[in-house]
């Protein structure tokens, strides 16, 4: 749960630079989503949404700091809080089934065909704006909490 705590705190305490970074593939998700661009202007865009995320992962990265002793502590939180872990990974999981599974796939048989194209366009726009940020700060957070255990405490406990 440490990680999910620091996730979110890192979210709200830097929300104005992670929205402005993901705005442009937030606006992208809904463009593409909702005309038919030309092949070039599509591709081009994609990669602009990809620069973008890739600026967020550097920009969480960097706001990480640094891990001295990477290897050896991870392999200590490995060793002495794998349940965690595999808690945060199911809770991954969970959040991927209601955001993906159920927003993307059965929402859309509750609505009339025509509204599908509307609906996924705001979906993805929103997911690009909250959603698809949010895990990459948690998938972060969690290699974090490995790299940053500490492992002279542990080995007192």
């Amino acid at each position: 749960m440490d990680t999910l705590r620091w996730a979110l705190a890192f979210h709200a305490r830097h929300l104005l630079v992670i929205s402005a970074l993901m705005v442009v593939p937030s606006v992208q998700r809904f463009v593409i989503m909702s005309w038919e661009l030309p092949g070039p202007v599509s591709t081009l865009s994609e990669i602009v949404v990809m620069a973008a995320r890739i600026a967020l992962v550097l920009y969480v990265v960097g706001k990480v700091g640094p891990a001295p002793h990477a290897w050896a502590s991870t392999k200590a939180f490995l060793h002495e809080r794998w349940p965690s872990l595999l808690l945060t990974l199911a809770l991954l999981a969970v959040a991927f089934a209601f955001f993906d599974l159920t927003l993307e796939r059965l929402v859309p048989l509750a609505l009339p065909e025509p509204a599908h194209d509307a609906y996924r366009s705001v979906l993805f726009a929103v997911k690009n704006l909250t959603v698809i940020p949010f895990t990459v700060i948690w998938m972060v957070s969690i290699v974090r909490t490995c790299v940053q255990y500490d492992c002279a405490a542990a080995a007192s406990r």
